[in-house]
């Protein structure tokens, strides 16, 4: 294959891999700003609001390893394909237990939602697969990027069809993710990523205490516990405060909107400042970010202060997960990734999901500046381990 052609199949799989995402956190953002308001609507006991969203988080802890070695065996495309068409069937049943105001239908609903979550979970890795390896960390961020599109289009659907049915406003955003997944279905018909080689999958990969001990896996692993748990539990709760302070839901979609352009407008030009600064450096600086976010949530609860702070926690989460992820895929060989990335992704998501669930008992029980506060020790923790590593990897190379 000439270079000329690879380069115009590259750019194929990163667009349509890129549009995907892009799909996908618009179902995610209709779901972030939704599924708490329905939690609490459909519970008596209010600390319990979160456990439908923590059971999202919960499957797609559990979908890491089968949608991993799924792509491994079948191929990125046929993994993706089995994913939405999970997603399509929780969408639906999570029509049908709105319906009907059944917190049991509407519970299995995020759990299979949160499954197919799981399998789009890989569409960095995706990209990395489909491009050259001087790219990689372009490629990713770049499809990242596809969540600017997200930002625009999933807030803007819940305050779009939330009066479809004026009895259950809830069920037209749900509508919304079926004709999502069901676009995002139709995209991954086109994506081309050849499977791992033959003589690639008879190498002996390491074993794999030697691949989780070193420096660049536990930077990245620590990289997405501490960035995904301090996003993922104040913009689980945001929703909540907002609506104890009597915000509307259009203001609470806008506020999402806020968030999500913070998490993927900097895709635009992460891929690039990690390339010339290195990964470790942008982590940094995305750990000031998210402390700048905790100050300015920690001060009057308004709507100005809503906004900047989630478009703040969003930047840096952006600058700390992509950093992990690029070095995450210089970590092993390829008959490695496989694993690697699952674990990754398993213990990412089992620190997500107790965040996630423990976001609703900590706004019940000692409110919205406890929750935001409770951040600063879990970044210093990323923050020491960085350095820490660093040292380490300075001292064996002297």
């Amino acid at each position: 294959m000439q270079d000329h052609e690879y380069t115009q199949i590259e750019r194929k799989n990163v667009l349509i891999l890129g549009l995907c995402e892009a799909l996908t956190m618009s179902m995610n953002s209709i779901l972030l700003t939704i599924d708490p308001l329905i939690g609490y609507t459909l519970v008596d006991e209010k600390s319990q609001s979160t456990a439908p969203i923590a059971l999202f988080q919960v499957a797609g802890m559990l979908s890491t390893f089968p949608a991993s070695f799924s792509m491994k065996w079948f191929g990125r495309r046929w993994g993706f394909i089995l994913g939405v068409l999970i997603g399509i069937v929780g969408a639906g049943i999570g029509i049908y237990g709105i319906y009907t105001k059944s917190i049991t239908f509407f519970c299995i609903s995020t759990f299979l939602i949160g499954f197919c979550n799981g399998f789009s979970g890989f569409y960095g890795f995706a990209a990395a697969d489909a491009v050259r390896e001087s790219h990689r960390s372009r490629a990713i961020s770049l499809v990242m990027a596809g969540g600017i599109l997200a930002a625009l289009i999933g807030p803007l659907l819940v305050v779009w069809t939330q009066n479809i049915m004026n009895s259950q406003s809830f069920i037209g955003p749900f509508f919304s993710i079926v004709i999502l997944q069901f676009i995002t279905l139709f995209l991954l018909i086109f994506l081309n990523i050849p499977k791992i080689k033959e003589a690639n999958k008879k190498q002996a990969g390491k074993p794999i205490i030697e691949v989780i001990k070193q420096p660049n896996f536990i930077i990245s692993l620590l990289g997405g516990m501490c960035s995904f748990g301090a996003m993922a539990s104040v913009m689980t709760a945001s929703p909540l405060a907002m609506t104890m302070h009597q915000y509307s839901i259009d203001s609470t979609a806008f506020s999402m909107q806020a968030h999500l352009l913070g998490m993927f407008i900097p895709s635009l030009f992460t891929g690039k400042l990690i390339a010339r600064f290195n990964p470790v450096r942008i982590m940094v600086c995305g750990v000031a970010i998210n402390l700048i976010s905790v100050v300015i949530s920690t001060t009057e609860f308004n709507l100005l202060n809503i906004y900047f702070s989630l478009f703040f926690l969003g930047l840096g989460w952006n600058f700390i997960f992509t950093s992990a992820t690029t070095l995450l895929t210089e970590v092993g060989s390829s008959e490695d990734q496989a694993m690697i990335q699952a674990i990754y992704e398993f213990v990412v998501l089992v620190f997500v999901a107790f965040f996630v669930y423990a976001s609703g008992w900590i706004m019940d029980k000692l409110g919205w500046t406890a929750l935001n506060l409770i951040n600063i020790p879990i970044l210093f923790i990323l923050l020491i381990t960085i350095v820490l590593t660093q040292q380490q990897r300075h001292y064996l190379k002297t």
